[in-house]
């Protein structure tokens, strides 16, 4: 039997700037297990995903996904020209986390009134390139918000971030994949990621052709080629055109081609 799983989200789950969790998702079953439907829009807030839910209810899936709030958490960032995505999105009110997990909170709520699905709230992925920086820190607080939303309203808690962290702390799968990595820290990798790191390996890595897996020929040498006019050097004697076409040898250096002895 084929489950229907519906994912709503912002542009992660579009997928039109981002990897396709969805097709990773899928690929990891088997043919005909799931049908993922898409639901994703860029630049979403939880505010949106909250005023698009008609066309979820209206054909109710056996799973739900939600996967939303990095938006909600950029623009918590000092520096995040706020006015400007206010207008461009139509936003009434200025994002704040309180407003954040009050959308998201009518969002479970809805879902859970007007579906049987089973629902599950993935937390976002790690934001920006340091471990400790801003905007690792917003996604770590919104993270914590869904995990209260989740629990508050009984459901699933998927928690990406977390795994994510996990994945790309020393020691993690990631971490040790990069030139000088401690391969003592390897030993001590929790549990859960020992075991995910295989299966993410697999799902990531591009098909190989039966060629790719060839050996290879070895290298060889490049020779130069012999102009006509220019002199080649030799370091032992040379064999020149004489008189009459015939071939004599002379010593010397070198002598240029196509011009008698």
């Amino acid at each position: 039997m084929t489950t229907r799983v519906a994912c709503l989200g912002d542009s992660l789950t579009r997928a039109q700037v981002s990897v396709d969790y969805l097709d990773l998702l899928e690929r990891r079953r088997p043919a005909g297990d799931v049908r993922l439907a898409r639901f994703g829009v860029n630049g979403d807030f939880a505010y949106h995903l909250l005023q698009r839910l008609d066309a979820v209810v209206a054909d109710p899936p056996e799973v739900i996904t939600v996967l939303i709030g990095t938006n909600d958490a950029r623009a918590s960032l000092a520096g995040y020209p706020v006015e400007q995505v206010m207008k461009r999105k139509r936003l009434p009110e200025r994002p704040s986390a309180g407003w954040f997990q009050q959308c998201l909170g009518a969002v479970v709520a809805r879902l859970r009134a007007e579906t049987d699905a089973r629902i599950g709230l993935l937390s976002p992925p790690v934001l920006g390139q340091e471990p400790d920086g801003p905007a690792a820190r917003a996604s770590l607080a919104y993270s914590r918000m869904i995990a209260e939303v989740a629990a508050a309203e009984e459901v699933a808690y998927l928690p990406l971030h977390e795994r994510q962290t996990e994945e790309t702390a020393p020691g993690g799968r990631a971490a040790d994949s990069l030139p000088g990595g401690d391969a003592g820290s390897r030993c001590r990798r929790s549990p859960p990621a020992r075991r995910a790191a295989p299966q993410f390996r697999r799902d990531l890595a591009p098909a190989r052709s039966p060629a790719h897996d060839r050996p290879h020929p070895p290298e060889q040498p490049r020779r130069r080629p012999h102009r006509r006019g220019h002199r080649h050097r030799s370091a032992g004697p040379e064999r020149v055109a004489g008189p009459g076409g015939r071939r004599a040898v002379r010593p010397g250096r070198g002598v240029l081609a196509g011009r008698p002895g």
